[in-house]
């Protein structure tokens, strides 16, 4: 048991440091067709596009990776202590 939260909790940590990376690709110019930048875009503009529609840009600032990554953390600790 103590071994699939550990998966998990390393699952979401990677998926954590991926919305990461897309925020700091988009402070910089890069290759948008570029394979890895490709990747990070598909895996994660499904909930990014979820979050946006409850919670659109404001005055140019996209607040849905901070949202993202901290409903991430939450979650990581709700399952930690509910199967630990």
């Amino acid at each position: 048991m103590v071994g699939l939260v550990r998966m998990i909790e390393t699952a979401i940590d990677l998926y954590m440091l991926v919305v990461f990376a897309r925020v700091v690709l988009s402070w910089i110019p890069h290759n948008p067709y570029q394979p890895v930048i490709r990747i990070i875009y598909q895996i994660t503009d499904p909930p990014l596009k979820q979050i946006r529609q409850w919670l659109p840009p404001m005055a140019g600032m996209d607040f849905s990776p901070v949202v993202l990554i901290f409903a991430l953390y939450f979650l990581k600790m709700i399952l930690i202590s509910i199967l630990l």
